[in-house]
């Protein structure tokens, strides 16, 4: 699943060491939005509450903030949604 989920969704490869430094720099300059967020996502679905932990969510949103600014030299940041679709493809994953 997981490799179609990335052809379709285009994502640029990414090697195992380069998320764990993305990871290592800490969160994201959108941090306080993404906080404010992932304690909401399916908030009522205890199937996904067990399987996906606000910590991974918080991880991997802030890695892919970080990330795309690096990539794009943009301002990139989080927007509301993002939790949702995130969280999906965890749960997918």
């Amino acid at each position: 699943r997981g490799k179609l989920w990335k052809v379709l969704l285009g994502a640029p490869d990414i090697q195992c060491q380069e998320y764990l430094d993305l990871v290592k720099q800490g969160p994201s300059r959108s941090h306080s939005k993404i906080e404010d967020d992932v304690f909401r996502t399916f908030a009522s679905d205890e199937d996904f509450r067990t399987l996906v932990r606000q910590e991974q969510l918080t991880r991997v949103l802030n890695v892919t903030c970080t990330r795309t600014n690096s990539l794009t030299g943009e301002g990139v940041v989080y927007v509301q949604g993002m939790n949702a679709i995130c969280g999906v493809l965890l749960l997918e994953l």
